[in-house]
């Protein structure tokens, strides 16, 4: 090691390579420095570049490489995983779960064996779910949820990862969150679905308890998004993105014509402010 911030690049050379004898020297020259070293620079964490370390293992599948750069500084990794900087680690760890290293999640059991628990907060992100979640990656999300990941603990931009799921999702994922508990009253799940189309997250929700003519009541709902005209039902969200198909399948369902959203628009009166003509017609009918 020169004295230089020189950590991540061998690192990460020696995990692409699986070369355990080089990843373990660099390891050792890190462990050994002192704290403020120019080796370490500002970060007193062993693994404080952990994120650029551990993608590359995950990556290519290497779950050696990888458990050795978790387990290197043993004493320091559970402050480490819940320090700041793991939100980088877990999108590092969630990249590198993926087709290509046939979802090795042994990274994160290594995490899990080291004090670290799937519902760990991090700011804004929200916790591990949210992303797996929002990137269909269904065998990182049944890992999480069946190692005990609760699916109505955490937000990110105040959304669930059953309102993510109906964004970003399919219906097996949005099936399996419903199956271990994620909730359907109150949220904006039915709102979103139908905002982007999607007939089929509306059936799934339709038939887990959702109501379809209920006004989402979320927790942490700003006034702000209350006032937008496409706030409300399901039918003022399909009609605000004029999602005509969408329109005509709840209006099957049984959806209500005459419900006000909170500025008091009916889905008809929202389709003709907009001038979104055949919505409005099949509303009239």
């Amino acid at each position: 090691m020169t004295e230089t911030y020189d950590f991540i690049p061998p690192v990460v050379s020696a995990s692409e390579a699986n070369d355990m004898a080089e990843l373990a020297r660099v390891l050792e020259a890190w462990e050994a420095a002192e704290p403020r070293s120019p080796v370490k620079e500002e970060n007193n964490y062993p693994l404080g570049p952990f994120p650029a370390c551990i993608e590359p293992s995950t990556r290519a599948g290497k779950y050696r490489s990888s458990r050795f750069s978790l387990e290197a500084g043993s004493a320091h990794i559970a402050q480490y995983v819940l320090a700041g900087a793991s939100a980088g680690t877990l999108t590092a760890l969630e990249n590198g779960c993926n087709e290509a290293s046939d979802w090795n999640t042994k990274p994160f059991d290594v995490l899990l064996e080291n004090g670290w628990y799937p519902d760990w907060r991090f700011g804004h992100m929200g916790d591990a779910l949210i992303r797996p979640v929002s990137t269909r990656k269904l065998p990182l999300v049944k890992y999480l949820l069946d190692k005990g990941a609760d699916p109505n603990r955490n937000l990110t931009l105040n959304r669930s990862p059953l309102e993510l799921a109906c964004v970003h999702a399919d219906t097996e994922i949005l099936s399996l969150l419903i199956a271990h508990g994620a909730e359907t009253k109150d949220r904006s799940g039915l709102l979103l679905a139908a905002k982007e189309g999607k007939t089929d997250m509306i059936d799934v929700l339709l038939d887990a308890g959702a109501e379809i003519d209920a006004l989402p009541n979320n927790r942490r709902v700003t006034e702000r998004v209350e006032a937008e005209d496409d706030w409300g039902t399901a039918l003022h969200g399909a009609v605000e993105r004029n999602q005509v198909q969408c329109v005509q399948h709840l209006l099957a369902k049984g959806a209500r014509r005459d419900v006000k959203n909170a500025v008091g628009l009916t889905p008809l009166e929202l389709a003709e402010k907009k001038g979104l003509t055949e919505c409005a017609e099949l509303l009239a009918e």
